[in-house]
């Protein structure tokens, strides 16, 4: 007998019980986790148009990490953390802006098989390109590219802009790497892509490490 998650049996209870819209109904979970899951399990039982529940959670830590999965926004920061945890780094280049960024956390992060793997195996290192938050004078520098010009670099986007564009040759987000601390890199690194290659990308990732 296959005995079903208890969040699978809310969502179903929330249906039978408002099957029409489930507007001004509050849920409150104990997790950010909690919630992701829930969400997922109406998803899969929902087959029209119906207005969601709104979700809270009563967890205390302050995350702004997409999903409430923990990560970093300094690079040297995260690398210490997954020294110190035995964790995969998974560096993940987006904006504030882009919004195939927030499809990818949105629609392929968000499935519980897929959240499972990087909350388990992966420290989180989100770089905002378009972070525009100033450098102090210590940390600001020029940067003299392959076309002659000097490239000012004075705010937190533009460094991890160049990181992205020195290091992996690309410029577009989201991109994703996969690496452990030593900076060997676990896989080629993926954008904007499926469920299924997300998932595989990082039982791969996985694997190699």
């Amino acid at each position: 007998m296959i005995i079903k998650p208890f969040l699978e049996k809310i969502a179903e209870r929330l249906l039978n019980k408002y099957p029409q819209s489930m507007e001004g109904i509050a849920v409150v979970l104990p997790s950010k986790r909690a919630v992701v899951f829930l969400k997922y399990y109406l998803s899969k039982i929902i087959d029209k148009p119906v207005f969601l529940p709104e979700f809270y959670s009563i967890e205390t830590k302050i995350n702004d990490c997409p999903l409430g999965l923990n990560c970093f926004k300094d690079f040297e920061d995260g690398k210490r953390y997954a020294i110190e945890n035995e964790k995969i780094i998974l560096l993940d280049f987006t904006g504030w802006a882009c919004a195939n960024c927030r499809r990818m956390e949105e629609n392929v992060w968000s499935k519980p098989a897929i959240f499972n793997l990087l909350d388990n195996n992966f420290i989180i290192i989100s770089l905002y390109v378009d972070d525009r938050t100033k450098l102090s004078q210590d940390e600001e520098f020029k940067y003299l590219n392959k076309s002659g010009n000097v490239q000012y670099v004075n705010n937190v986007g533009r460094r991890w802009s160049l990181f992205q564009q020195i290091n992996f040759n690309n410029a577009s987000q989201p991109y994703y790497v996969a690496m452990i601390p030593s900076g060997k890199i676990l896989t080629e690194p993926i954008q904007y892509t499926s469920e299924e290659n997300f998932k595989n990308w990082l039982e791969s990732s996985i694997e190699e490490s």
